[in-house]
Formats: structure tokens, C-alpha cells, sequence
């Protein structure tokens, strides 16, 4: 019984790492971050033609590329400097988290391919796994019904020790590229992208369970 909850466990933490991971990793993907702002930005501080300069500063600063935020002469505010300096750190995190999640992942497959009691261990990584994703589910049909905006806040709450993300659009140049309608999309995005990698994890952990008994 320990064993299988230990897996289930396993299985979980690893469906979390993953989710945390390829979502810093899409913070810093510098085409995802200009196709947003030109669809949806709307800064009154910079012309339309300077949204893929920020989406270039962005990408290279969030992934630790420059230690600078500003490549050119736009000028960021103190405050959203700050933030995005917390941000940083969030996705540096995020990316160690990506790294670990890799390698737990390969791990668990290691230990169904190698191990004599292979349905035990396929049947406690699905439950952990599949809880996981209902737990996920839930919490999107929770942010649904309470509004994007809420869960947005909450999020910002629980990850950020300070009020620094609370920018103005009118002195701040992030913010007025990244409304609500661009979390929006990019949230769906990368748990679109999040699915695909849990479900071809779970079909590849199907085909070798089924090889290791020769069907």
C-alpha cells in the first residue's frame, strides 16, 4: 500500500513540475510574447511598431539571456522593473522545476519498464497522474465560474510576496501589452500544450507496459 501511494505521489508531483515548468517556459518564448501583444496589446506609452522590441526584451531577460531589461531606448518604469525582476525568479524556479519533472518522468518510466510487478505500478501512476488532472480540471472550472480575473489575482497573491504587480497601463508599458484577454490566451496555450505532453506521457507508459508483457 505504501509503494503505490508513494508512486501515485510520485506521479502527481510529476504532472506538477511539468505544468509549472512548461509554463515559465513559455514566458520567455519570444514569438508567443510578440503574437500576443500585436493582438491584443494596446500601450499608450509606445508606438504598435515597438511591441516586438519588448517582446525581444522580455523573452531575453525573463530567460536570463541579459541582465538587462531594456535593449534599445525604452525607458520601463521602477516599478515594473521590480516586478519583472520577481518574475524572474519565478521562471528561473519554474525552469528547475521543468528540469526535475524531465527527470522524474524518465524515472517512473524506468521503474514500470524494469520492474516484475509492472501492473501495480502502472495502475498507482495512473490513479496519481489522473488525480492530478482532475484536481487541474476542477480548478479551471473553479476559475470559470468565479471569473479569469479572480484566479488571475489569486495566482499573484500566492506567488508574489508584494504588490509590484499592480502596474498601470498608463505609466507602466508591460502591463499595456498584457491585458486580461492576453493571460487569457496564453493560459490556454500552454495547457493546451500541457495536455498534449500528458497524454502522450500517458500513451507511452501504455506501450511499454503493454511491450514488457510481449502483446
Amino acid at each position: 500500500m505504501i509503494k503505490r501511494l508513494s508512486l501515485a505521489g510520485l506521479s502527481g508531483l510529476c504532472c506538477l513540475m511539468m505544468l509549472f515548468g512548461l509554463m515559465s517556459l513559455l514566458a520567455t518564448n519570444e514569438g508567443l510574447l510578440r503574437r500576443g501583444f500585436l493582438r491584443f496589446g494596446a500601450s499608450p506609452l509606445i508606438e504598435r511598431e515597438a511591441y516586438p522590441e519588448v517582446a525581444r526584451d522580455l523573452s531575453r531577460y525573463l530567460s536570463g539571456r541579459s541582465d538587462t531589461l531594456s535593449s534599445g531606448d525604452l525607458k520601463y518604469s521602477q516599478r515594473e522593473t521590480l516586478h519583472l525582476q520577481d518574475v524572474k525568479g519565478l521562471v528561473k524556479a519554474g525552469r528547475a522545476l521543468l528540469c526535475g519533472g524531465i527527470l522524474l518522468t524518465l524515472g517512473l518510466f524506468v521503474s514500470l519498464f524494469r520492474a516484475s510487478d509492472r501492473q501495480v505500478i502502472a495502475k498507482s501512476l495512473l490513479i496519481g497522474a489522473g488525480t492530478f488532472m482532475a484536481l487541474l480540471l476542477l480548478l479551471g472550472a473553479v476559475g470559470l465560474i468565479g471569473g479569469f480575473e479572480r484566479l488571475f489575482t489569486t495566482f499573484h497573491q500566492v506567488f508574489f510576496t508584494n504588490d509590484l504587480w499592480l502596474l498601470d497601463p498608463g505609466q507602466d508599458i508591460v502591463i499595456g501589452l498584457m491585458p486580461f484577454a492576453f493571460f487569457m490566451w496564453a493560459s490556454k496555450v500552454g495547457l493546451g500544450l500541457y495536455f498534449v505532453w500528458f497524454v502522450a506521457s500517458m500513451s507511452l507508459a501504455y506501450i511499454l507496459f503493454r511491450k514488457s508483457y510481449g502483446k
